[in-house]
């Protein structure tokens, strides 16, 4: 019992000699916070003596907004993609029953050029008959050859007896415009579709309308944008497309479309969604031999991407927060792009044989 009351007078006296030499200022104590003497002698009344209890709590609350920011530990996180769209305008010949589209891109504020537009052939609804040099038909990492794509670099459009290929003649689009001259009635629609735009900068993925072709009939009506299988109006799906690098020195600058290739073995990923407390596992799926999976039909929401047996150097999407998480809503589907670098090249020091 006396032993407690001189340890409290002494706490006491060190309270007010640490004021005296502070200048009776509680501010200039550590944090700014004031110590009342009541604090000090551990009075528990104030409710400002249990500083382990308090230490806890705070402790366990910085815990929780940790694990709330942070989220899946195993997760990697994706990067926002450039926001770049495509918006493809269509003129039907009644007479020569073919239709020609004009896509041009939107940069934004970038002030960058688009030099070529890529279509992929999914979007191509009816039988091609000629591009300009300006688009080309296929996808990143398997387009090659320079700004002639008429010539013998798989890019060349001459489908038809006309002899045209990727020529500008008689289509009515301007010079260098990207321009598709497509079988029978097609407009835009549908649903958006990822293009692919070339610039100065490199190669980025581009949103767009697709392109819808007319029935045969020509008194039928055009037909409505349908929701596919891996999405309806209340679930959306994220669609994965691996690709394989090599060795990047830079990854700050690398242009990851333009410069890599879809990965052909087919990797695994690990999909885990938000529900409110932590990210709980959804699945796992493979990609094919053209580096591409889907997660269908998934609740909206936060979800997050982790690849068990390696790690990619880099991945955007077209749909991601700033936590890096891939958002999916009702109706969408969600793009992430995954590139792979292989590890920098090492060298084999050779051990000189003893002579005998």
């Amino acid at each position: 019992m006396v032993r407690e009351q001189f340890t409290r007078v002494f706490a006491l006296f060190a309270l007010l000699a640490l004021l005296a030499f502070t200048g009776g200022s509680a501010s200039a104590l550590p944090g700014g916070t004031a110590l009342s003497p009541q604090a000090a002698l551990g009075d528990d009344d104030t409710g400002e003596g249990d500083d382990d209890d308090k230490g806890d709590d705070k402790e366990k609350k910085n815990e929780e907004d940790d694990k709330r920011d942070r989220g899946n530990e195993k997760a990697d996180k994706v990067a926002a993609t450039r926001v770049i769209t495509v918006a493809p305008a269509c003129t039907f010949d009644a007479v020569a029953d073919q239709t020609t589209c004009t896509l041009t891109a939107d940069l934004g504020a970038s002030g960058a050029a688009a030099r070529r537009i890529i279509v992929p052939e999914e979007v191509l609804c009816a039988d091609q008959r000629t591009t300009s040099p300006a688009l080309l038909i296929g996808s990143p990492g398997t387009i090659t050859g320079d700004d002639d794509s008429s010539g013998d670099d798989g890019n060349s459009r001459d489908d038809d007896d006309s002899g045209s290929g990727n020529s500008d003649e008689n289509t009515g689009a301007p010079p260098g415009a990207a321009t598709l001259t497509l079988a029978g009635n097609v407009s835009p629609g549908g649903l958006a579709t990822t293009y692919y735009v070339e610039t100065d900068a490199g190669l980025f993925p581009a949103r767009g309308l697709g392109l819808v072709c007319a029935p045969a009939d020509a008194a039928a009506p055009l037909p409505t944008a349908t929701l596919e299988s891996d999405i309806n109006d209340s679930t959306g799906a994220i669609m994965v497309l691996a690709f394989d690098c090599g060795q990047v020195a830079d990854t700050t600058n690398f242009d990851w479309f333009g410069g890599c290739a879809p990965a052909p073995a087919p990797g695994q990923l690990e999909l885990s969604q938000w529900d409110g407390a932590t990210f709980v596992a959804v699945g796992a799926a493979k990609t094919g031999t053209t580096g591409e999976l889907s997660f269908p039909q998934l609740a909206p929401g936060r979800y997050e991407l982790h690849e068990p047996a390696t790690t990619w150097c880099h991945a955007e999407s077209d749909s991601v927060n700033a936590q890096g998480e891939v958002m999916v809503a009702a109706g969408q589907r969600s793009t992430v792009w995954v590139f792979h670098c292989a590890p920098p090249a090492t060298l084999t020091l050779l051990t000189p044989t003893p002579a005998k």
